[in-house]
């Protein structure tokens, strides 16, 4: 759907005819063809959608451009596709780690009586290259080459080597035996990094269908400005109307010429209203390109808003459970209080020793020159063997005891969040089921209201030409009308956008129209994948 197709969404709601069956009251068939003013066009339909051109676009593909449009969403979005950067980061501890270095040393040596022991010179160079890598088992490996060159100044080689290569290939393994044995705290940091990426996640995208429903209403809510300014302009008409038939009765005697003055003083003050609808609607205007992401409105008479005035049967306990399934804060809860569990498991670990265990097996060789080293090396000669055991435990140890205490707090804190945002969830998916039925019992009352004001408005207008009624009543009758009209176009999208919000109560707005969110998230990772 492109920017200019969008431009004409919802202004629309002024542009073609609405379709009402005839309401029964008092056993009496009433209906809009007995009144000369009817509803505020519309279109009604079973699902909620827009037509465009003679194409019809559902919900889902209206939230779609609004994702991939709406500047404050695509902003959550990137918060959601950064929702894996603290997991990414802890993982960096078990890449491997290249290192090198390089030494040269040079020592000259005083000319006295031990010179044929040491020489009067010695220079070496020295270098290491290593890797080593972290696991989650809490083992740590490194393995490495080391080159010496010596070369000794005016030694006399009977007291040893001149110059000489030496060689030694090694690796050493470490492990922890106790505290974190086989990697119990990592595991669980791990994973409660990963239930903080779900936690971020889920937040951002409950946000985003926060922000997708707040888009439509504010795009209902521009056609309920249009609505109001068309309407302020038909109460305008009228009133000129109903001062013409004044004037005419005052002339031929009827009423007296104060009803006409009283006539004038309304059309002067329709013709403000009218003024203060249009600033309203061009308000709105803004504010709904703003969201939808346009530089303008054009062809607006090529769309239809096409809203649903149908009452369909709603299984609460369903609804409930499906919430308990999708919501954002009771997930959220529910990971809380598992990171907080396993928090109380790493600082009650933390009270055990630090019991570590090494070995280290290096191979040496050592020659005039450097292949002869590297060979007898690689072949094994020169083997050594070194085995190491050490044991570390802080005596008095406050800090561990607190965190530990406060951990165990955090624990009962999270059970009851956990609780509280469960009676929270039940509570909203009450209250938007009891909102829906009371706004469609609005909606009906409403349009019942705008049909009998009809009538009645027409009937007094026949009458008022005879003289009959007051200039009073004839206003009252016209305020009534356009006020009813105005208020069932607000009690119908006022009802749609519950229908709306019982989604977003259950935090299925995406799903339910089959917007994948977690390939929108992967989509922005790639887009901006360093």
């Amino acid at each position: 759907m492109n920017m200019k197709v969008f431009g004409v969404i919802m202004i629309i709601i002024l542009s073609s005819a609405l379709s009402l069956s005839a309401e029964v009251k008092n056993g009496k068939k009433i209906s809009d063809s007995e009144s000369e003013i009817g509803p505020v066009p519309i279109r009604i339909s079973e699902k909620q959608k827009f037509t465009i051109d003679g194409r019809d676009y559902e919900m889902g593909e209206v939230f779609q451009y609004l994702i991939e449009n709406n500047e404050n969403i695509s902003q959550v979005l990137y918060d959601a596709a950064k929702a894996d950067s603290d997991y990414n980061k802890f993982q960096t501890r078990y890449s491997p780690i290249l290192a090198a270095d390089g030494k040269f040393k040079n020592s000259d040596y005083p000319d006295d009586a031990i010179t044929d022991f040491s020489g009067t010179a010695k220079k070496e160079r020295s270098s290491t290259l290593a890797v080593s890598k972290g696991f989650s088992t809490g083992t740590t490996v490194s393995a490495g080459i080391q080159h010496l060159f010596s070369e000794t100044i005016d030694m006399d080689s009977a007291y040893g080597d001149v110059k000489y290569h030496q060689t030694a290939f090694f690796i050493k393994l470490e492990q922890e035996l106790l505290k974190n044995v086989l990697g119990y705290q990592e595991r669980r940091q791990e994973a409660m990094l990963k239930n903080k990426e779900t936690i971020i996640q889920e937040l951002a995208l409950y946000n985003v269908s926060a922000l997708t429903l707040d888009a439509i209403v504010s795009a209902w809510q521009f056609g309920i400005a249009a609505s109001a300014y068309s309407n302020a302009g038909l109460k305008l008409k009228e009133a000129n109307k109903v001062r013409s038939i004044v004037k005419a009765n005052v002339d031929i005697g009827l009423n007296e010429a104060l009803y006409l003055n009283y006539w004038n003083s309304l059309v002067a003050s329709n013709e403000m209203n009218l003024a203060q609808k249009e600033y309203t609607l061009k308000e709105m205007e803004r504010e709904f390109l703003f969201k939808f992401n346009l530089k303008d409105v054009d062809n607006i008479k090529n769309g239809v808003a096409m809203l649903s005035n149908t009452l369909t049967e709603i299984d609460v306990e369903k609804a409930i459970n499906t919430a308990y399934l999708n919501r954002a804060d009771y997930l959220v809860a529910d990971l809380a209080l598992k990171n907080a569990e396993m928090a109380r498991e790493v600082y009650k670990n933390d009270a055990l020793p630090s019991v570590k265990a090494g070995l280290s097996v290096s191979t040496l060789g050592q020659r005039d020159y450097l292949n002869d080293s590297y060979n007898d090396a690689s072949a094994g000669k020169n083997t050594n063997y070194e085995a190491t055991i050490s044991v570390t435990y802080p005596l008095f140890n406050h800090d561990q005891e607190t965190n530990e205490r406060d951990a165990s707090m955090a624990v009962q804190q999270a059970r009851l969040e956990l609780s509280r945002v469960k009676k929270q969830v039940r509570n909203d998916v009450l209250n938007s089921v009891d909102a829906i039925q009371t706004s469609y019992t609005v909606y009906s009352k409403a349009r019942s209201t705008r049909i009998e004001a009809g009538i009645y408005y027409t009937r007094l207008i026949r009458n008022l030409r005879k003289g009959r009624f007051s200039a009073a009543d004839v206003k009252d009758a016209l305020d009534g009308l356009i006020d009813s009209r105005q208020g069932e176009l607000q009690a119908l999208i006022q009802y749609n956008a519950t229908l709306l919000r019982f989604d977003v109560a259950q935090n299925i707005l995406f799903q339910k129209h089959g917007i994948n969110m977690a390939e929108l998230i992967k989509k922005k990772k790639e887009i901006n994948s360093l």
